[in-house]
């Protein structure tokens, strides 16, 4: 189920940003467009400076040219008129537009050129009224001004699109990168703290018996570590407890049995003990207990009657060596071994005892 949920987020994580990705790539791709209609726009205006000098070009007002240097500069701003519709193949991202500008300039260019022979011929009036019905309705130049009205209003309308889209696009990329961003500074967070709850629970476990939930050795020994290393030790005791009859009981019922056992008195001894001190598991059926401030007895007593049961028709018993603990240059071993040795004194005398009752 958690992998399953884990897939789930990232394919989330993933789609989030793609969609991010994909925002910012259209941005560009939006702003390259804006970018070519604003041009074609200002290529709009550029034309229609070209086609206004036309007529002054063709009327030569000021006289002062021949007509073959007329017709020569007409030939040359015709040319200019055409090359820059041709721009506008590449900033409008069609054809049609250069084709139809080109077309319908060419329609007037014959008109220009008719315009400078009258003029020429000094019948400049005639020259001057041909020209202006060439912008009436229908009329060559008037169908050439009103394209260009309509594809620079078009340019327009595309440009303001391509606009809009890009600020759409930017909020959509901002929006999507941040809900990205969160979604794994949200996991990488997650996951520090399932590492730092993974780490702590390692950590538990190896200073935790798994049989029987109480601390192990090894956390026996960094508590005895700690009582020792101050210059002053509090006073505190530590007793050693092993179990009696509980080979019997393994060898007749097997393993599983003396491991049930075992951590039902591993639970009983650590409740028993909970409210003075603290219980551990050195391993097998050997169990010990820490008792901190006076009162160390009671406490072990307490132990000592939490591992005693009745199981199976045999009976389970404990045998106890204690040892005080003080700052005398003793080490958790030589400790732990003191109250082992009165441990087997007791277990010992235990026998000596029982042997002069059967008698």
């Amino acid at each position: 189920m958690r992998v399953v949920r884990l897939r789930r987020e990232h394919l989330v994580l993933g789609a989030i940003w793609l969609l991010g990705l994909a925002s910012l790539a259209s941005i560009f791709v939006l702003q390259g467009r804006l970018d070519q209609r604003r041009r074609a726009q200002i290529a709009v205006v550029g034309l229609r400076m070209q086609v206004s000098t036309l007529p002054k070009i063709a009327l030569d007002l000021n006289g002062n040219l021949t007509r073959h240097q007329v017709q020569a500069k007409l030939g040359v701003a015709e040319r200019g008129i055409l090359e820059t519709a041709a721009s506008l193949d590449r900033l409008s991202g069609n054809r049609r537009d250069s084709r139809v500008i080109e077309s319908q300039a060419r329609e007037l260019f014959p008109l220009l050129a008719q315009a400078d022979g009258l003029a020429s011929a000094g019948q400049l009036r005639a020259a001057t009224v041909m020209l202006g019905l060439a912008l009436l309705p229908g009329a060559p130049g008037y169908r050439l001004n009103e394209t260009f009205a309509a594809i620079g209003d078009r340019y327009g309308r595309e440009a303001g699109s391509a606009r809009r889209l890009s600020e759409l696009g930017s909020i959509v990329a901002i929006v999507a990168l941040l809900a990205a961003f969160s979604i794994a500074l949200a996991r990488a967070s997650h996951l520090a703290r399932d590492k730092q709850l993974l780490l702590e629970q390692s950590r538990r476990d190896a200073h935790t018996d798994d049989l029987t939930g109480l601390a192990n050795r090894r956390q026996l020994f960094a508590d005895l570590d700690e009582l020792l290393r101050g210059p002053d030790v509090a006073p505190a005791q530590l007793a050693v407890l092993d179990l009696d009859g509980f080979k019997a009981y393994n060898d007749r019922f097997g393993h599983p049995a003396g491991d049930e056992l075992l951590a039902r008195m591993g639970s009983a001894l650590g409740a028993a003990v909970a409210d003075s001190g603290e219980a551990y598991r050195l391993g097998g059926d050997e169990f010990c207990v820490i008792v901190r401030g006076d009162g160390a007895e009671v406490v072990f007593e307490r132990a000592r009657a939490a591992l005693v049961d009745r199981a199976g028709g045999l009976r389970i018993s404990c045998s106890l060596g204690s040892a005080r603990i003080v700052a005398d240059g003793s080490t958790g071993d030589e400790l732990i071994r003191t109250a082992d040795e009165r441990l087997y004194e007791n277990k010992r005398a235990s026998r000596v005892d029982q042997r002069v009752v059967a008698v």
